[in-house]
């Protein structure tokens, strides 16, 4: 299945994913064909990414993250959470429901640790908070923690921590006194939770050192190296990754990725990146791309089950797996090109010169 911003549909796309209200009220089912009215809907109900399927959609793996049904009623629950912690209305009881429903999410990643790659996933609905961009951020910060092989309590810490992080910007208890370029949030928020609540230390850790950076360029302390705890090394690692990738949503234009991901990285972990290099997808499986030689293509998966599942179903005749892996240069199923057949699978770590150019939602242009 493939992401599509609700501003760039056409009548006729199938949905690959039931589609909701921003309050959990399903607006359409999985494989409902759109048409115009329903898209007019999305538009008006503030969605802004839908997931579809069609003949291009060859992975048959579904991220943690894409089953909205399931997020959304988490990421309502984390925003109680929130709410609740900052009026002490029932906050305590709410707070040990969370690490509840955390230590839950906790042992699906760890069983799917091994076969889920790390990617970035945008807010599907339009909202004033950052709720659902930190419940993914959450999310993919404790994937990464659980292949770097830390244990499942230490994975949930790092989850909390990375809810509670904003907490003196999201909450209205601050009155909007902080913003995300505030340097006093990270100690508000800590000074806050500490006060009030029996946190862990190292989620503490984690809401203080979250804009801390490897290089010492951080904030609030200036922490360098390990001084720094490492949820907080992780967390800001992924908060750059997602930063990087909205941006480049944003643009469209992708042929300087690797080298603006490179140069915001540079401020973190070295030995941490480089393990996120080997667990990252950077350009989701079946998204459609177009190269800067202008072919058309898809992104395969990385995965040797999904190579095999288009040779039995005749993609393609052979498929030669590479073990090393580079996400800015995944494999790519051509679609149109006047220098390949239809149907060649492009290798682009081996494909002088070539490159990803931009996403696209289509093959046909638009009437």
């Amino acid at each position: 299945m493939r992401l599509i911003p609700v501003e760039e549909l056409r009548p006729n796309t199938t949905l690959a994913v039931d589609t909701l209200t921003p309050d959990a009220h399903l607006l359409f089912r999985r494989g409902s064909i759109l048409s115009k009215e329903s898209i007019h809907t999305l538009r008006m109900e503030k969605v802004e990414y839908v997931y579809i399927s069609d003949k291009f959609c060859l992975n048959k793996r579904t991220a943690y993250t894409a089953d909205f049904t399931v997020i959304l009623e988490k990421i309502q629950m984390f925003n109680t959470t929130m709410y609740n912690a900052t009026k002490n209305i029932s906050a305590k009881e709410t707070l040990i429901e969370s690490i509840q429903v955390i230590n839950e999410i906790v042992r699906e990643l760890d069983v799917e640790k091994y076969t889920s790659k790390i990617g970035y996933e945008p807010t599907k609905i339009h909202t004033p908070n950052e709720c659902e961009r930190n419940m993914y951020v959450a999310i993919a910060s404790t994937l990464f923690a659980l292949k770097l092989g830390f244990d499942k309590t230490y994975a949930s810490k790092i989850f909390l921590g990375a809810i509670l992080r904003d907490i003196a910007i999201i909450s209205p208890t601050f009155q909007g006194n902080f913003c995300p370029l505030n340097q006093a949030h990270p100690v508000a928020g800590y000074e806050y939770m500490r006060d009030n609540y029996n946190l862990p230390e190292e989620v503490l850790e984690i809401i203080l050192q979250h804009h801390e950076l490897y290089d010492g360029k951080g904030l609030p302390n200036g922490l360098k190296g390990d001084e720094i705890c490492d949820g907080a090394r992780i967390i800001s690692i992924i908060d750059i990754f997602f930063s990087i990738k909205a941006g480049y949503m944003k643009q469209g234009i992708y042929n300087n990725i690797e080298q603006d991901f490179n140069k915001w990285m540079a401020h973190c972990d070295p030995s941490y990146v480089s393990k996120l290099l080997n667990h990252v997808n950077i350009f989701a499986p079946d998204t459609l791309v177009k190269l800067t030689n202008n072919d058309i293509g898809v992104v395969l998966s990385p995965y040797q089950d999904d190579f095999n599942i288009l040779v039995k179903n005749k993609y393609v005749k052979d498929v030669i797996v590479h073990t090393d892996y580079n996400p800015f240069k995944p494999l790519i199923y051509i679609i149109e090109s006047d220098t390949y057949p239809k149907g060649s699978i492009i290798d682009l770590r081996e494909a002088y010169n070539l490159n990803i150019l931009q996403i696209i939602y289509y093959v046909e242009k638009a009437k």
